[in-house]
């Protein structure tokens, strides 16, 4: 996995695997083989506060945004 502030890269390899007899499934995407997908963020997030765990075929990630830009006003002097 790929992080930077505006979209995350997973990639990754799928390895061929036998269904049971009686073992169905609604959509596989791809068989088996190299597979890559970019997912572009709505927000800014923290590259430096991310976890990522894979369990029972599920792959959870959390990611944190970046604070809001702060304005500060700077007072202008004459002379």
């Amino acid at each position: 996995m790929e992080l930077n502030s505006k979209a995350v890269k997973i990639s990754g390899r799928r390895v061929p695997y036998r269904l049971g007899n009686n073992a169905t499934f609604r959509l596989a995407e791809i068989q088996y083989g190299p597979f890559e997908r970019i997912l572009f963020l709505p927000a800014p997030v923290d590259p430096e506060v991310v976890s990522a765990n894979y369990a029972n075929g599920f792959l959870q990630i959390r990611l944190a945004k970046l604070p809001a830009e702060q304005t500060r006003r700077i007072p202008i002097s004459q002379g």
